[in-house]
């Protein structure tokens, strides 16, 4: 508690440089995302798809067969910042198509287009004989407002 002569002071963003006006900004890069967990039956995230990103988390493993371990991390945003889940096998397959080179490199491209209002929602579980059950989806894709709609 400040006593008379001491006034409590707050940590707060400050602006340096130029003011914040005037100009038309486009974000090139975003902050750090939040990670997606869907991990019960009827865990829901909606968010703008913002693409993919191919992962290769071993690339300076000693084994060769290691650096070549890839997997999907697909990318959203919403109100409230970034975010990312890891894809498995039904997420990786509704976002994106894989096709593999000659010597097993694979290609991704999104199937959805970034941009798109998605609504995730885990749905079940099904047993597919690995060492966890497979987590089943549904993805939906929001039809396009109509901007130039007045409503009559």
């Amino acid at each position: 508690m400040a006593t008379e002569n001491e006034v409590d002071t707050v940590d707060a963003a400050t602006v340096v440089g130029y003011q914040d006006v005037g100009y038309e900004w486009e974000t090139v890069h975003v902050e750090a995302a939040d990670q997606i967990v869907f991990d019960t039956e009827g865990d829901l995230y909606i968010g703008v798809y913002a693409g993919h990103e191919l992962i290769y988390p071993n690339l300076n493993d000693p084994k060769p067969e290691k650096r070549s371990e890839w997997f999907v991390q697909l990318k959203w945003t919403d109100p409230a910042g970034a975010k990312f889940a890891n894809a498995g096998y039904e997420l990786r397959n509704a976002y994106t198509e894989t096709t593999f080179d000659d010597e097993g490199r694979p290609t991704v491209v999104d199937k959805i287009a970034p941009g798109s209002m998605t609504r995730n929602e885990l749905k079940k579980f099904v047993d597919v004989d690995q060492a966890s059950e497979m987590k089943s989806y549904r993805i939906d894709v929001a039809k396009p407002r109509n901007a130039d709609s007045n409503g009559g």
